[in-house]
């Protein structure tokens, strides 16, 4: 839903492409935020637990868009659409395995394809809804997901509330199963000198890249904080050392994973998929307006619409065994 906000709040809050980017900026750092903390969460109070956890911020981030409308102001709603996020980040983070759980373990990736199945379609729909509660004036819906992700959390939540006495039979009911670890010995290998030299190279090359790319979005927070803009130089850099050093103990903590090239390969791959398919869909709708004058913004979203389920549909079937 958030690829057609971009040209909205460019016209509603009168903003330019670069600023309206800090959508798609609010929505992928809680992703980047929210990840370890939802697997914490899924290990702490079950997959059942973090599912709710990640439903109940949802339907939070949607009702805060209400005042959020009222204040009018852009970080109101990029606040609003953290909140989302991190609620999507939960419920990404812990219903894949969850799915795997739920029957025989053999039949775990099936499960999995067959709900991307369900998703593709519901991506689909969303968007052509989306469209149109989002162009037009739309102030009394934007409650409708905080609505939607309650009355998801209250038939997830409540048959198990009840007296098992009363619902002996419940087929609703979902299993409580929490994140464990593989049975066994965790074997930590800690990478060699030469290893720990190669491994702060690189992570100083990727930092010194991306640099490049958040360096300019951080300004663009900065400003519209309307924060000291003295200060701005001395935090860009102590972000940019803060974040090498957390990546570098990470790495090196972590080096029995980091070390199996199909996982580190996979995260490059993924890292520049998400970068390619973000820039394209976010201003696809600013593109087509400003090559085709005829076509309305509501046009656009909808052609938007049919464009990523298209993709979505084919990089889903590329992903069945």
């Amino acid at each position: 839903m958030i690829d057609i906000l971009n040209k909205h709040f460019q016209d509603s809050l009168h903003i330019n492409k670069e600023q309206s980017g800090l959508v798609q900026f609010a929505n992928y750092l809680a992703y980047f935020l929210m990840a370890i903390p939802a697997g914490l969460i899924a290990r702490k109070f079950g997959y059942k637990g973090g599912i709710l956890v990640g439903l109940t911020l949802i339907a939070a981030g949607a009702f805060w868009f209400v005042p959020a409308t009222n204040i009018g102001a852009y970080w109101a709603f990029l606040l609003g659409l953290f909140i989302i996020a991190s609620g999507m980040t939960c419920l990404e983070s812990i219903a894949n395995p969850y799915t795997t759980l739920l029957g025989a373990t053999e039949s775990g990736a099936t499960r999995i394809n067959i709900a991307r199945r369900l998703m593709v379609a519901a991506g689909f729909s969303v968007r052509l809804l989306a469209a149109s509660l989002s162009f037009p004036a739309a102030k009394d819906r934007t409650q409708m997901p905080a609505f939607t992700s309650l009355i998801w959390a209250s038939a997830f939540l409540w048959p198990c509330c009840l007296s098992s006495s009363l619902y002996p039979r419940c087929r609703i009911c979902a299993p409580r199963m929490k994140a464990i670890n593989p049975p066994g010995k965790k074997i930590s290998i800690k990478p060699s000198t030469g290893q720990m030299a190669a491994i702060g190279v690189t992570l100083a090359i990727v930092c010194w890249l991306l640099y490049f790319f958040i360096a300019p979005i951080l300004q663009l927070v900065w400003t519209l904080l309307n924060l000291n803009q003295e200060l701005f130089q001395p935090t860009k850099y102590g972000l940019l050392v803060v974040a090498f050093i957390a990546a570098f103990v990470l790495v090196s903590k972590n080096w029995d994973m980091f070390r199996r090239k199909h996982f580190t390969l996979g995260i490059a791959t993924q890292f520049l998929y998400v970068a390619a398919q973000t820039g394209i869909f976010s201003f696809t709708v600013n593109y087509i307006i400003e090559n085709d004058p005829g076509v309305t913004k509501l046009q656009a979203s909808h052609w938007l619409g049919a464009m990523v389920s298209a993709s979505l549909c084919l990089g889903g079937c590329a992903a069945v065994p």
